[in-house]
């Protein structure tokens, strides 16, 4: 696939349900961190 295809997002987990859960924030920024973290890999691969 070309690389202006590639997109990263989050889908969902940080917190937004019908029963008003909250994530723990430890668990949203870790959920940050491998976001970044596959972007660095996907850039290194594609650019």
């Amino acid at each position: 696939m070309p690389r202006y295809n590639v997109m990263a997002g989050s889908d969902c987990g940080f917190g937004t349900s019908a029963w008003g859960r909250k994530v723990e924030t430890n668990i949203a920024w870790a959920k940050l961190a491998s976001m970044v973290e596959g972007a660095r890999l996907a850039s290194q691969e594609l650019w």
